[in-house]
């Protein structure tokens, strides 16, 4: 309905510029320089970030959790506007929904499975 809307507003009413010509003249002259619709735009900031012993990485005053795998070496977080995804040497490490907060840490307790393979009492007293 609204796509049918606009092509009947553009039909009706004159261009701002060219008052000799509709709105949708002046679009179906231009459609041909057009750039074609590519597909989902994969929008995000990228920055580099270390991983500290307690697998946790700083992005934006918050803490997000990663891959135990992932201790030690630089990780790229990429922000998008609802998630935060924590990719080394171009694999995933991590995947959180964004926090705009300040100073939250937020956990995936899977990111810790290898740990208490081999040190148990690792989330005893809640965070690692």
């Amino acid at each position: 309905w609204l796509l049918d809307q606009c092509i009947a507003y553009a039909k009706g009413h004159p261009h701002p510029e060219r008052r000799e010509e509709t709105i949708w003249h002046a679009f179906e002259a231009e459609r041909p320089a057009l750039v074609p619709y590519a597909g989902r735009f994969d929008g995000f900031h990228a920055v580099p970030a270390s991983v500290s012993k307690t697998c946790l990485v700083r992005f934006d005053n918050n803490r997000y959790s990663v891959c135990a795998s992932a201790v030690g070496r630089p990780v790229e977080v990429r922000a998008y506007a609802e998630r935060i995804e924590l990719r080394q040497d171009g694999r995933p490490v991590g995947s959180h929904p964004r926090c705009f907060g300040r100073d939250q840490t937020i956990f995936d307790p899977w990111h810790y499975v290898p740990v208490l393979a081999r040190k148990p009492g690792a989330l005893r007293n809640g965070a690692p």
